[in-house]
């Protein structure tokens, strides 16, 4: 496994970087509302409990989300431990997670400044962090 290093940031100061950008949020604008289900193991179930909508513009829905129950909640603990797989395993499920970011990279940040009002700047930010996380503890994880 490579040594760790942190995911570089958009150069949003270059015209085709912050073009990219801009077509995702058009892109995220354009599919409406995020479904986010209450998803357990092989179960999923969505729904329209929570609804988040962009600050900038309140009146834009951005996603839509089905609230756990307080049974499933339990059931989704349950089933996330433990996590009893060997370090490499967990290593490798750690990467690919990160890699899955990487490739969304800007429709992450685009939801971002959508749902969070985020700056452009901050949401990529956001992103590469996350990023970072899994990549950090899934090199921990091996030592």
């Amino acid at each position: 496994m490579k040594p760790f290093e942190n995911e570089p940031i958009l150069e949003l100061r270059r015209a085709s970087v912050r073009a990219g950008l801009a077509d995702a949020i058009a892109a995220r604008d354009a599919r409406g509302p995020l479904k986010v289900p209450v998803w357990i193991g092989d179960d999923r179930r969505e729904g329209w409990d929570i609804t988040s909508t962009d600050p900038g513009k309140p009146d834009r829905v951005v996603a839509e989300a089905a609230a756990a129950r307080p049974g499933e909640v339990d059931e989704a603990l349950n089933v996330a431990r433990p996590w009893t797989a060997p370090a490499q395993e967990r290593a490798e499920t750690l990467i690919r997670a990160a890699d899955w970011l990487r490739e969304r990279r800007l429709e992450l940040a685009a939801l971002q400044v959508r749902e969070c009002a985020k700056p452009w700047r901050e949401a990529d930010a956001d992103v590469c962090e996350a990023i970072d996380f899994l990549e950090y503890y899934a090199l921990e994880a091996l030592e």
